[in-house]
């Protein structure tokens, strides 16, 4: 192939899944004999800052897609840093990661094996929809994979951060329940505020919400199917908002999340569709981005599609 495969890696995510995955990745590379350089990320952002580093190192020169292990926050950072840079690096990803909500839909059950096969076959590269989000006060552009959220499920990642490092669930390897852990305690504690909302020109107002999502992935928080309307394939943002909040609704839309998946019938949960919006907040509240946290602040953001290209194994699941 010329240069080397590039590699991504965030060894600590998934409670230390991802270090394992790395050395299956690269024991297949070195069975196809093929060159690779490792670079690991050791602190939050520093994805982000080791794209824009490789961009210098290849002069934008990319023969190949790159690979990328961890979680969702680990491909948030990549395709920040890349898009900062000015290039779209196609990205083979693997999952490892807590939550891996974006493997969820884009890239289930992928094998390491798989991955070096889908990467040195130059198999298809797909346009992934991601979320555009520029923040009006401070003109500050981020890309989502997933979902940009304020409320709730911010504070159940909060949450779950909090739990992870705890040495009960480190412990006794129970890392894969610390966003149900993080659902839990923060049930107790839902900031209730009031959402403006426009949609293609169409403007919404909401009272009394608990969380407002914009999403292109119907999961978060490690597979909480928070939107049935939600679709990938569709390439279109859906404003999830669930409102008018009183244990009444915390029922319901328990019922509809976990139970019966039908949460357009339930008359606390809007879902609406759309090329463009913008999100006005006018009250301190958490954010999250693909599932890192977001410190409390006003909320002025507004919204719009964007693509990604990806190596993907077969066509997405909502």
């Amino acid at each position: 192939m010329g240069k080397p495969i590039y590699i991504i890696c965030h060894p600590g995510s998934g409670n230390g899944k991802g270090g394992k995955l790395l050395k299956a990745v690269t024991d297949c590379l070195k069975e196809f004999h093929l060159d690779y350089l490792t670079y690991l990320t050791d602190y939050q952002n520093h994805a982000q800052l080791l794209c824009q580093q490789l961009v210098k190192r290849t002069q934008g020169n990319f023969q190949q897609a790159v690979m990328i292990i961890g979680g969702d926050g680990t491909l948030h950072e990549v395709i920040n840093g890349f898009l900062a840079s000015g290039y779209k690096v196609p990205l083979a990803y693997l999952p490892a990661g807590t939550g891996n909500d974006f493997a969820r839909v884009w890239s289930p059950k992928l094998s390491p094996r798989q991955l070096v096969e889908n990467l040195i076959y130059q198999r298809k590269i797909s346009q992934v929809p991601i979320i555009k989000a520029f923040n009006n006060a401070n003109e500050h552009i981020d890309y989502m994979l997933n979902s940009n959220g304020y409320g709730l499920d911010a504070q159940i990642n909060y949450q779950a951060q909090v739990f992870q490092k705890m040495p009960l669930f480190q412990k006794f390897g129970l890392h894969k329940l610390v966003y149900l852990a993080g659902l839990v305690k923060s049930l107790s504690q839902i900031q209730r505020f009031q959402v403006e909302l426009k949609v293609d020109g169409q403007s919404y107002h909401f009272n009394e919400v608990g969380i407002h999502c914009t999403m292109t992935n119907p999961y978060l928080g490690g597979g909480i199917y928070l939107s049935n309307l939600t679709q990938p394939e569709e390439k279109l943002l859906c404003a999830v908002t669930y409102h008018d909040i009183t244990l009444k609704a915390v029922f319901d839309a328990i019922k509809r999340v976990f139970l019966s998946k039908d949460h357009d019938q339930s008359p606390y949960i809007s879902q609406i569709k759309g090329k463009q919006m913008q999100v006005m907040i006018q009250e301190p509240v958490w954010g999250q981005a693909d599932g890192e946290v977001i410190s409390k602040d006003l909320v002025n953001v507004s919204y719009e599609m964007d693509t990604y290209p990806f190596i993907l194994n077969e066509e997405p699941k909502s």
